[in-house]
């Protein structure tokens, strides 16, 4: 199970140390977040960067069965089913909603 988790700063990043203390204890679940704008000056970050349609493509595998369940603006859920239907997942199993 993959969260992938978008975000633009450092102050859009939230539940992280939740989501990291599940995986831990989960080793089937795997959290990437991603921040798309450049970092502050002085600011830290050792997650991903970019826009999250670009860390999902790096992170997942083709070929592998699954779902996926997306909800953000049009042009990021466009982005990801890309991504997602080119490492084959079909189009009836990418659930989404728009915002």
């Amino acid at each position: 199970c993959w969260l992938f988790f978008g975000c633009r700063t450092t102050q859009d990043v939230f539940y992280l140390k939740q989501f990291q203390d599940l995986a831990a204890k989960h080793p089937n679940l795997h959290v990437v977040y991603a921040l798309s704008d450049e970092l502050a000056e002085g600011e830290q970050w050792d997650g991903e960067t970019g826009f999250i349609h670009l860390a999902a493509d790096k992170m997942l595998k083709a070929g592998i069965k699954r779902q996926a369940f997306l909800c953000g603006p049009p042009l990021m859920i466009e982005a990801v089913t890309r991504v997602l239907e080119e490492k084959g997942l079909r189009p009836e199993d990418i659930f989404y909603d728009e915002f």
